[in-house]
């Protein structure tokens, strides 16, 4: 067998040749040892670069439910390699046949990134009309290949489960746990199964996971780009372990596709980074590769302070004459924008109503844009909250648009919690959309946008696709189009991206989006189990996270909201503008340290000293770094204890108190271990670490 191999940015990729077929043997930062393959492993092993599956042929084998061994998969021959370089790095291309498609496998590198972005173009090369089943994003056999037999004993699977109110909760099993089990020399019916369905595209697990070699510490992880349905499996095919990413499937995600003879299509990305002992080694890949490929902001270098008096605070009726109170506060707390959270629009029950995007006259008599200009003239930049996809099923205006302007089921439109959705791939709702976004930038000259989307579509629509997945995917992408020429049309606009907190937490969305909710958790006591894991979904400087101490609180309080949210995007709301005395004072030195760290704060990547948080845990401890230095929030949830956090290899020199300054709290630093006396439940403190050079 030929050899190609592949070393660039620390990975070490290797095809192997065999007659007229092409195997992807090795992706790791480990040196590929060919010692460990012999050429009928290969071929039993399957080391396919892609899994396609046409409809009406076969799928050779005794599989179960597992998406492997599929027609063009094993039917498809090797054409052609291309190796060259473009903006980003060097390119790699691989070009396969069959008998009705022509299949290309991109894998795309990044200039001093251990990451690889890689995705699946299929097209239909027959005179005839193909179904396509499911179309991998990324696929890799031979995991823990290192081990032999005892490749079952040594494979860990980390996922992230995710919910309103609990984002970001990681797990960690053994293949094993999830029946995957070496049997009879062939292999498990069993799989590890990830998948979401619907246009909250986290609703249940961040599109994000990795597999672990217990024995060599190899780690790889991965974000599938997403913005609707998605799926990966991990198992066994003939006792040779794998991984395959999919955007949205068949099986899992009532997708199928029709291609016309030359048509072709173009899957979800999905990307791999790889790191060693510590999952946070190949997240800090991750990270790099998010700031390369995300949209450019300017708020990237200052991170400015949202003020959103939503949260313990207005809720969803916020008045004329206190937005104007709480916006007094908020540019003394120094804030910078100033965002009018749901219920400046419509009148009761705005949920089944909203669609016209009208001011209402009851909130704001004097007009809305008599408040806006009041709190401009404070000096604070303003935004609205807007649900531009979805459609209130008592909206005046819901006689605009004929029934396929919204998605349809069985010919019926899909209502969930008074909001119907609309199909951002017909071009009257892209309009309609257009014309919204242009009236609020014209009457109110907007500065941000709070975009949320409180709803989920379910499996998709029926209108103008050829399955309920297929009209979804049409949509999401069309939706992502769509806001991307707004944000074309205003440069200057920020628009936040929000799904009831952080359920639409994915990069298909991430990398248009300079800032993200994590979440609706309107308790600050729970908060900590979210902040402390959540940049292992995106980047630092990317996620928007409450601070909202409330006001009889004590100074505690005020020093754990802004512990939760000041290595993050601070977004104030609570009590925060009437805040007086030492809690002002301490809030005011809560929003001068989150401007303080910025720099760093962009350039940095997350660690966990004690690992990912649980939800529930008495004592967390979450940081970020640079080369030169640390900020480490650390969390104690219960009793008065000593916190003991271990800061790893880097050698410390020195550590200090970064927030609070005035700080009442015993601390010691012996070279390897932080202790930290905590004398009551419910405090926090950030601390900083000087490396040594």
């Amino acid at each position: 067998m030929e050899l190609i191999e592949i070393q660039e940015n620390g990975i070490d990729m290797v095809f192997g040749r065999s007659e007229r077929k092409i195997y992807l043997l090795h992706i790791s930062d480990r040196k590929f040892d060919r010692g460990l393959l012999n050429d009928k492993e290969i071929v039993w092993g399957q080391y396919r670069l892609f899994e396609v599956q046409v409809s009406g042929k076969n799928q050779s084998i005794h599989r179960g439910g597992k998406n492997i061994c599929s027609s063009e998969g094993v039917e498809a021959d090797f054409v052609d390699l291309k190796d060259f370089r473009n903006e980003f790095g060097r390119k790699i291309e691989v070009v396969q046949h069959s008998n009705d498609t022509e299949i290309i496998s991109h894998y795309q590198f990044f200039n001093g990134v251990k990451a690889i972005k890689s995705w699946t173009e299929v097209k239909n090369i027959s005179t005839r009309i193909l179904s396509v089943e499911h179309v991998s994003s990324f696929c890799l056999y031979g995991l823990c290949k290192e081990c032999g037999k005892e490749n079952y004993e040594n494979l860990a699977l980390w996922q992230s489960f995710n919910s309103w109110y609990c984002e970001g909760q990681w797990s960690r099993r053994m293949i094993k746990e999830y029946g995957v089990l070496r049997v009879n020399g062939l292999h498990s019916m069993a799989r590890a199964l990830v998948s979401n369905t619907g246009s909250w595209s986290t609703k249940e697990f961040l599109p994000t996971g990795a597999v672990e070699n217990v024995q060599t510490g190899d780690i790889m992880f991965w974000q599938i780009e997403s913005g609707g349905s998605w799926n990966y499996e991990v198992s066994a095919c003939f006792n040779e372990l794998y991984v395959n990413l999919f955007g949205p499937s068949g099986l899992e995600n009532q997708w199928y596709k029709k291609l016309q003879p030359g048509e072709e299509f173009i899957s979800d990305a999905a990307v791999v980074a790889f790191g060693s002992r510590k999952i946070e080694t190949a997240i800090e890949e991750m990270v790099k590769y998010r700031r390369i490929i995300r949209r450019g902001y300017k708020d990237y270098r200052t991170l400015p302070v949202v003020y959103n008096p939503y949260m313990h605070d207005a809720w969803d009726y916020p008045y004329a004459d206190h937005m104007e109170d709480v916006a007094r506060g908020a540019k003394e707390l120094g804030a910078d924008i100033f965002c009018i959270d749901a219920g400046w629009h419509d009148e009761d029950d705005f949920m089944k109503y909203i669609g016209a995007w009208r001011e209402s006259k009851t909130r704001y008599p004097l007009t809305l844009c008599k408040t806006l200009d009041y709190i401009r003239s404070l000096g604070l930049k303003i935004g609205l909250w807007l649900e531009i996809e979805t459609f209130g099923v008592d909206s005046p205006l819901r006689k605009i648009f004929d029934s396929d302007c919204f998605f349809l089921r069985n010919g019926e439109i899909p209502i969930n919690n008074g909001r119907m959705q609309l199909d951002f791939s017909n071009e009257k709702v892209r309009k309609y959309a257009d014309e919204v976004i242009d009236r609020l930038m014209t009457d109110y000259h907007l500065d941000y946008i709070k975009m949320d989307y409180n709803h989920d579509s379910g499996a998709g629509t029926e209108v103008g696709s050829d399955s309920f997945g297929d009209g979804l995917l049409k949509h999401v992408r069309a939706y992502r189009d769509w806001l991307k020429k707004v944000m074309e049309r205003y440069p200057r606009l920020v628009i936040e991206n929000c799904g009831s907190g952080g359920l639409r937490m994915d990069y298909y969305h991430l990398a248009e989006h300079c800032i993200c909710s994590t979440s609706d958790e309107t308790d600050y006591k729970k908060y900590p189990y979210i902040a402390a894991n959540i940049t292992a979904a995106a980047t630092p400087e990317q996620m928007g996270i409450w601070c909202y101490p409330l006001l009889d609180c004590d100074e505690e309080e005020v020093i754990f909201n802004v512990v939760n949210s000041a290595l993050g995007r601070i977004q104030l709301a609570g009590g925060a503008y009437r805040m007086t005395g030492e809690n002002l004072a301490l809030l005011k030195e809560g929003i001068a340290y989150h401007r303080e760290i910025n720099v760093d704060k962009a350039l940095s990547v997350p660690f966990w000293p004690l690992g990912f948080c649980s939800f529930g845990a008495d004592f967390a401890a979450y940081g970020i770094r640079t080369e030169k230095k640390a900020y480490l929030a650390v969390w104690n949830m219960l009793s008065p204890k000593e916190g003991v956090v271990p800061l790893g290899d880097r050698k410390v020199k020195n550590v200090k108190m970064g927030y609070p300054k005035n700080n009442a709290l015993e601390y010691s630093f012996d070279g390897k271990n932080l202790r930290i006396r905590f004398d009551k439940e419910y405090q926090a403190r950030i601390f900083e670490l000087e490396f040594e050079e």
